[in-house]
C-alpha cells in the first residue's frame, strides 16, 4: 500500500464522516462539499510553490533554471545537486540529437504491459470496488442511512 493510496482512503473516510455528520440537515450536502474547499486551496497553493521539473527544463535547453530547480530538491546536498545536474546535462545532450522515442517500440513493451496490467488490476480488485459496494457494506454493518 502506497502513501498515495492511504491518503485516498483517508480522504474517502473523511468524506463519509462529513457526509454522515450533515446527512440530517437540510442542504447538508452543501456543507459536505464546502469542507473540501480548504484542502483544495492548500493543494493549489502547494502546487503553485513548486518549481518546474529540472528534467523538463534541461531538455528544453534551460540549464540555469534546471540547476535552480535542483537546488529546491537538494537544498543542503551540493554533491547530489551537482551529480544530478551533470546527469541532466548528459541526458539533454544525448536526447537533442535523437528522434523522440515511440511508445510502441519493442523496448518499452514489457514495461508498458506491466504498467497497464497493474492499473487494470487495481481497478478490478481495489478501491473502486470497495467504493461501489460501500453502501451495501455500511448497511450490512448497521450504519446505513
Amino acid at each position: 500500500v502506497s502513501l498515495k493510496e492511504a491518503a485516498i482512503v483517508l480522504g474517502i473516510c473523511l468524506g463519509y464522516g462529513v457526509g454522515y455528520a450533515y446527512s440530517e440537515k437540510d442542504g447538508g450536502w452543501r456543507w459536505a462539499y464546502g469542507w473540501t474547499l480548504p484542502a483544495s486551496l492548500l493543494l493549489l497553493v502547494g502546487a503553485q510553490s513548486l518549481p518546474p521539473s529540472a528534467r523538463w527544463l534541461a531538455l528544453r535547453g534551460k540549464a540555469v533554471e534546471a540547476v535552480a530547480s535542483l537546488a529546491f530538491v537538494y537544498p543542503n546536498d551540493v554533491d547530489a545537486r551537482d551529480a544530478a545536474a551533470q546527469e541532466l546535462a548528459v541526458a539533454s545532450e544525448s536526447r537533442s540529437n535523437a528522434p523522440p522515442p515511440r511508445l510502441g517500440d519493442r523496448r518499452y513493451r514489457r514495461a508498458l504491459t506491466a504498467g497497464i496490467g497493474v492499473v487494470l488490476l487495481q481497478q478490478f480488485t481495489g478501491q473502486p470496488s470497495v467504493l461501489y459496494y460501500a453502501g451495501a457494506i455500511f448497511d450490512a454493518a448497521g450504519v446505513g442511512a
